[in-house]
């Protein structure tokens, strides 16, 4: 699987710059909260923060890339803390002045579970509302759903705030 996922990366990284009308790719930071499932059900609230940075390449409103992220979940085990590298891909309807973005991130990462080190796949989905800054930066706000799936599986609520950088080319 991990060879698997490593071909898959080197694809879309080897590929993306050639399948982009624009050489620069965009480049979204995100912030978020967290907030676990477990508050939903649970007598004790679970949460926290993290972010994300993603290199995304595409000409029109489909890009994929790669994406960074790290959040610390605070929860009656001792807290959770995730650090995912996964492929990411947007549909992004381009804000002028506002539009929105649709984005999936699937992947595997390291982390720490209670007291010992834990490893896990990766899913989020997110949908944010985007508003045109200036000719290059957006600003988005929405949330993500993560999943982590390993030895036990875990979900959390992340809304959050996007900044993105697209090239001139791109508006």
């Amino acid at each position: 699987m991990i060879r698997r996922l490593g071909l898959i990366v080197a694809l879309v990284v080897g590929l993306a710059p050639e399948s982009a009308s624009a050489s620069e790719p965009s480049v979204t930071l995100s912030g978020h909260a967290a907030i676990g499932a477990g508050s939903l059900v649970g007598d004790r609230a679970e949460l926290g923060g993290g972010g994300f940075a993603e290199v995304l390449f595409g000409g029109g409103p489909l890009m994929l890339g790669l994406g960074l992220g790290t959040w610390f979940v605070d929860d009656a085990d001792g807290g959770r803390l995730a650090t995912p590298i996964a492929l990411s891909t947007a549909i992004r309807l381009e804000p002028d002045p506002v539009g929105a973005t649709f984005r999936a991130r699937a992947g595997f990462g390291a982390g720490a579970i209670g007291g010992g080190f834990h490893a896990h796949a990766f899913l989020s989905m997110g949908v944010y509302l985007d508003f045109r800054l200036d000719e290059v930066i957006s600003l988005g706000v929405g949330s993500d759903v993560s999943f982590l799936v390993g030895k036990t599986g875990y979900t959390d609520f992340m809304p959050g705030v996007l900044l993105t950088f697209t090239p001139r080319s791109r508006s």
